[in-house]
């Protein structure tokens, strides 16, 4: 089981970016939702990416600042997902129990899997 400090240094030795990964939103809201499904046909908390995300852009610049994915849930809506801080912390499911984080971690590491395979040349 991925463990939230090994994720961010697997997301740290990767060399992506915010602006790499905002880029790639759609296949990152893609992966982890996927991982989702899968665990809830398990038994594991029935959750789907939100509609709802957030973004702030440095000054003028197409960069980014801060960048979140939201989660809704069977008895919450709009709960963090994964979010990108100002500070370059990236938080996942800070509310949540380790074991609910799973799919979360899981479909993070299939993106960056992803990413990092379009990137390198054949």
């Amino acid at each position: 089981m991925k463990e939230n400090d090994a994720v961010r240094e697997i997301f740290k030795e990767s060399g992506f970016t915010k602006n790499d990964i905002y880029d790639n939103k759609e296949l990152l809201k893609s992966e982890i939702q996927k991982a989702l499904d899968v665990w809830a046909k398990y038994g594991g908390l029935k959750m789907t990416i939100a509609k709802k995300e957030r973004v702030a852009f440095i000054g003028g610049t197409r960069d980014i600042d801060f960048f979140e994915i939201r989660l809704d849930g069977p008895y919450f809506k709009d709960r963090q997902c994964v979010t990108f801080e100002r500070d370059g912390f990236v938080g996942f499911a800070g509310w949540a129990s380790t074991e609910n984080t799973v799919p979360i971690l899981d479909g993070f590491c299939k993106c960056l899997e992803i990413m990092k395979s379009r990137a390198t040349p054949e």
